[in-house]
């Protein structure tokens, strides 16, 4: 088994940007955060290497995926920096001092004197190189250690973490319900979103969310699948926005209602036929937005209390209210929706009811008329109890298992 090993080499500027433009380097290992350093911060940098002020060691590790050579495991906000310069997509400061007598002040790389342009590409930085044997828990623990520019917020850190949990995250908030967003994804402002809302799930209840508390879900359900219960229902609460807002003006949805909503959506989508109601909901949503913000604009004195005690809960994180958003949420729809009824809370058919079911049918599919066994049919609810179908033999059908797959793929 190869040992680890690690070496430090310098390397110049122009040969590390022929790694980058090569793409032999990987800047987004998951452990990795996206840029964020400012403009001010980037010159701040050039120009410092311009004067010849040393920075420090930037590490890499061997990989082999794809084209990558290496993987940037700390460094990524320098270098980033530096090819953005050297691609001409930021000026120099206008206060910085001329460089052996050439001035730099607002230019771009192209627009700096040849000799400057052949000094910054000369210049080489330190660079330790690991070795394919560091384990991705070392470079996570390393990484997390080497920090010491923009402090890392409780998304970027739960991104070290290991484990199913952070790779479901990450899924969930490519969904294009954040579409919806009335916010950005500045510093993984949607995987904090989707953590938060699947840590409520996991534990059944709301219940406090913050980063201590959520990095206890990523150690616990370490081993989560993506079909476990409580993803498959926050998957439904997504879907069931984005068909909602269909041909309605954006919601610009706050990331504390994305969080309540997926819970609570989570929640009511079992229990009611709340499907049927997609554009319904839509209304009573932006209906409620439009009374909660006019509400605000008005004289302190002349509020709504419930609506202003809402706007309250809206800047808080407490479990309290949390509570209270999903409270005032709720009766939000209930009243909204008066045809909104329970499902029957049986789901699946009994032996004795699947058995009358296939003896009534006589064993053919009732969509496309194949004969099936006993032992290998399915009892098929007609209007679908997602949608409020009751289970009862006059809402059942025999499907044979292909007809069954595909419906349920329509569905």
């Amino acid at each position: 088994m190869e040992k680890k090993n690690k070496f430090a080499k310098p390397i110049p500027i122009q040969s590390l940007f022929f790694l980058h433009t090569t793409h032999k380097l990987d800047f987004n290992p998951d452990y990795q955060r996206e840029s964020v350093w400012t403009k001010s911060q980037k010159q701040l940098l050039i120009d410092s290497l311009l004067i010849e002020i040393d920075i420090p060691k930037i590490y890499f590790r061997e990989v082999a995926r794809g084209s990558f050579v290496y993987e940037v495991v700390d460094g990524q906000q320098r270098l980033r920096a530096i090819f953005e310069f050297l691609e001409n997509r930021f000026p120099l400061s206008v206060d910085s001092d001329p460089v052996d007598g050439k001035i730099i002040a607002g230019k771009y790389f192209q627009d700096l004197d040849i000799s400057l342009q052949l000094q910054l590409q000369a210049i080489s930085l330190d660079i330790v190189i690991m070795n394919k044997a560091y384990t991705d828990d070392d470079i996570d623990e390393m990484f997390l250690r080497l920090q010491n520019g923009t402090p890392l917020n409780a998304a970027e850190k739960r991104r070290a973490v290991s484990g199913n949990m952070g790779t479901i995250v990450r899924t969930l908030a490519d969904s294009k319900v954040f579409g919806l967003a009335g916010f950005t994804d500045k510093r993984f402002a949607y995987e904090d979103t989707v953590a938060k809302t699947l840590h409520e799930l996991l534990n059944g209840t709301i219940t406090d969310i913050r980063p201590v508390s959520i990095k206890k879900s990523y150690d616990i359900y370490k081993d989560l699948s993506q079909t476990d219960r409580s993803v498959i229902r926050l998957k439904h609460a997504y879907s069931f926005l984005q068909k909602s807002f269909k041909n309605k003006p954006s919601p610009k949805l706050k990331k504390y209602a994305l969080i309540s909503l997926g819970y609570l959506l989570s929640d009511m989508l079992d229990d009611y036929d709340l499907n049927n109601y997609p554009s319904e909901f839509a209304d009573c949503y932006l209906d409620f937005e439009k009374k909660r913000i006019l509400n605000e604009n008005l004289p302190e004195e002349s509020q709504d209390s419930q609506l202003a005690a809402f706007t309250d809960a809206a800047r808080s994180d407490s479990i309290q209210d949390i509570k209270y958003r999903d409270e005032v949420y709720r009766a939000m729809i209930i009243g909204g929706i008066p045809q909104l009824a329970l499902k029957d809370p049986t789901r699946e058919f009994t032996q004795d009811q699947r058995l009358l079911i296939y003896l009534r049918d006589g064993g053919i599919c009732s969509n496309c008329g194949s004969r099936c066994e006993q032992d290998n049919f399915h009892a098929d609810h007609k209007k679908p109890h997602s949608k409020g179908g009751a289970t009862s033999l006059e809402n059942g059908q025999l499907l044979c298992p292909e007809c069954n797959q595909k419906k349920g793929s329509k569905e």
